[in-house]
């Protein structure tokens, strides 16, 4: 979810917090731009680290507002990520990928049928 404010603003929501959200990345071509967000569980502090998290990653960026514009805070080359910007729980981070994976890795992606499934015997 987007949403535009004409100000700085602060946005509460409450209720029951949900599990850790599980991303599934895609790479149309060998090459794609994903928008994520940190779980709530992270332990991470530098865009590098996310980064290096996520599985065939190559580049995290941020939106930044300000200049209405993406910009580039960590990027792999090689086997060595650079980028030691820190990270903020709640703002989505874009990620490109070279091959298409879950995140975070060890995780299974219900299908939507499945996930109706089991909100019936809740």
């Amino acid at each position: 979810m987007f949403i535009e404010a004409g100000s700085e603003s602060s946005w509460t929501v409450t209720g029951t917090v949900t599990e850790d959200p599980v991303f599934t990345l895609h790479a149309p071509g060998g090459n794609g731009y994903n928008t994520i967000t940190l779980p709530l569980s992270n332990t991470m502090t530098q865009a590098g680290e996310l980064g290096q998290s996520i599985p065939h990653c190559t580049a995290v960026k941020r939106w930044n507002p300000s200049s209405q514009g993406f910009e580039s805070i960590a990027f792999k080359i090689g086997d060595t990520w650079y980028g030691t910007a820190p990270l903020q729980p709640g703002r989505p981070y874009f990620v490109n990928v070279t091959a298409d994976g879950i995140w975070p890795t060890g995780k299974t992606v219900l299908s939507y049928d499945d996930r109706l499934r089991q909100s019936d015997h809740k």
